[in-house]
């Protein structure tokens, strides 16, 4: 394992991949979050796990803190692309043709249709989100993401441009402008939402705005509707390294932190939502001052799992629900034995595939791309 990872990130990682995946073969294909119920123990376990998707909220935190070390370790803007692209593109590109070939072969009573359409590689291989493309074609519900979990990834290259164009630009300030910009744009988006969602602030815009907005800021480039997580993490990672140098948090830093966990804490909608934040907010704030208190998320099993959480993620969704809707029983325990020997099953094999195949992938990239000393880190 690299030696400039972190290891009670990797286990932060473990628990929001873990809470993603138990969410997905639990919750999100029955009603409410789906018209009908593809598994076959229907809705029964749907409530305990109804709030797992918030792990992608957990890993927005991360990237902040990720991205920025990366930021500071690397010499220039090409090379933190060509950083990204080498981590990102790989393994989404395996995935997405495996997904496609099984949904071909395997899909014959169309569970999951957007899973085998030719079409929807085009937003799966690039990222963008399919909303551009049915936008700009004009035809609703056209394209879509061959697995839906790719969503986040064009958040997560919206929040690279917005981070790196701004650290590049001017690294000595990049702190007070990211910070300062983040917040602004956070108010912008809640102002907004408020006024499109109901008018709660009674300020009227021409309604030609509001679908600009809603359009092309709230559904296609929707990097503001999370931008308070990704600058959380930024701001974790200021405290991590002055906590490490003993340099005292500037009262600006500190200012900045409690207004974004506020939007933070507005951006749930309910109770359950707003007390999840709060303990990612403490699980960070206890790993940069009371590490030893997370040590046991240190073990190597579930380093292994963090290390491995990105191909995990990417491919664990829509196979597996065709597996569970396809060889599902209604009898108890099989119908919730399968989906948890699928929790096993496919973390091993993203586990393998990481130590094994990505790691000879990325090693080879970086040999191509990067030069010197950086094709080493």
């Amino acid at each position: 394992m690299a030696k400039s990872r972190i290891g009670i990130l990797d286990g932060f990682r473990a628990i929001a991949i873990i809470a993603v995946l138990l969410f997905h073969y639990f919750t999100r294909w029955a009603p409410p979050n789906n018209p009908e119920t593809l598994y076959p123990y229907g809705t029964q376990y749907t409530n305990y796990f109804k709030y797992g998707y918030l792990g992608v909220e957990f890993f927005f935190m991360i990237s902040g803190f990720v991205i920025f070390y990366t930021l500071e370790t690397t010499a220039a803007m090409g090379l933190f692309w060509k950083k990204r692209l080498i981590r990102l593109w790989p393994s989404i590109i395996v995935v997405t043709i495996i997904t496609y070939i099984i949904f071909l072969l395997f899909d014959t009573n169309n569970v999951i249709p957007v899973a085998h359409q030719a079409r929807n590689l085009i937003p799966s291989f690039t990222f963008i989100t399919p909303e551009f493309f049915n936008t700009i074609t004009g035809k609703e519900h056209y394209f879509a993401y061959i697995n839906g979990v790719y969503w986040s990834l064009w958040t997560e290259i919206q929040f690279y441009f917005f981070v790196s164009l701004l650290y590049f630009w001017n690294k000595q300030q990049f702190v007070r402008n990211f910070l300062v910009l983040s917040i602004i744009l956070c108010a912008v988006n809640f102002a907004m939402l408020s006024i499109t969602g109901g008018n709660r602030l009674n300020i009227h815009i021409p309604g030609s705005v509001a679908n600009f907005y809603v359009v092309w800021i709230k559904t296609i480039f929707n990097l503001f509707k999370y931008l308070h997580g990704f600058a959380l993490g930024v701001i974790y990672y200021l405290l991590f390294k002055n906590k490490r140098d003993n340099v005292p948090t500037s009262l600006f830093v500190k200012i900045c932190f409690v207004i974004l966990f506020a939007f933070l804490i507005y951006s749930g909608v309910k109770m359950q939502e707003r007390i999840i934040f709060v303990l990612m907010v403490a699980l960070f704030l206890s790993f940069i001052y009371y590490p030893n208190l997370l040590s046991f998320l240190e073990r190597k099993w579930i380093l292994k799992i963090g290390v491995a959480s990105y191909f995990l993620y990417l491919i664990h969704e829509h196979i597996a629900i065709l597996i569970i809707n396809r060889f599902g029983s209604n009898s108890f325990p099989w119908s919730v034995a399968l989906p948890i020997v699928l929790v096993v099953g496919i973390t091993l094999f993203s586990v393998w595939y990481t130590d094994v195949v990505d790691s000879r992938i990325n090693k080879v990239l970086k040999k191509w791309l990067l030069p010197g000393k950086e094709n080493k880190q």
